[in-house]
């Protein structure tokens, strides 16, 4: 049985991961990389204005996310922390890594950039693993 509210817990958890990442962590370099650092004062205000649906939609992408991966903990028969992180860890080598590599590969992005993108992936979904996993 799939514990929605561990579903609920690790996509909560992996949004504060990610605006922790891409906020004081990297976020200089997010902006930079992706040519946000040249806007006018006017349209960085723009720009934040339509962070509220931004962060609506990668919330929803968060909870599928989650609930996939309790998804298939749960047919697997599987459960505990060590086991959820195990599978995570197998998804974001399966998934997560080759998409996101690729897409940034073809996106002419600096190899630094990469890496942060990867490892936030990567935190991200071990941090989910043991929720959905534990629960």
């Amino acid at each position: 049985m799939i514990n929605y509210w561990a579903v609920l817990a690790a996509a909560v958890l992996a949004i504060v991961i990610g605006s922790i990442w891409w906020g004081p962590l990297f976020g200089k370099m997010w902006m930079r990389e992706n040519g946000l650092d040249k806007l006018s004062p006017g349209e960085q205000d723009k720009m934040q204005k339509g962070m509220g649906m931004l962060y609506a939609q990668q919330a929803i992408l968060s909870l599928l996310q989650a609930w996939v991966l309790a998804y298939t903990l749960n047919k697997l028969g599987s459960s505990g922390a060590v086991e959820g992180m195990k599978f995570a860890a197998i998804f974001w080598i399966g998934f997560n890594l080759p998409i996101q590599y690729g897409t940034i590969l073809w996106g002419n992005k600096k190899f630094k950039f990469v890496s942060a993108v990867l490892a936030s992936s990567f935190i991200t979904m071990i941090t989910m693993g043991a929720i959905v996993g534990a629960w």
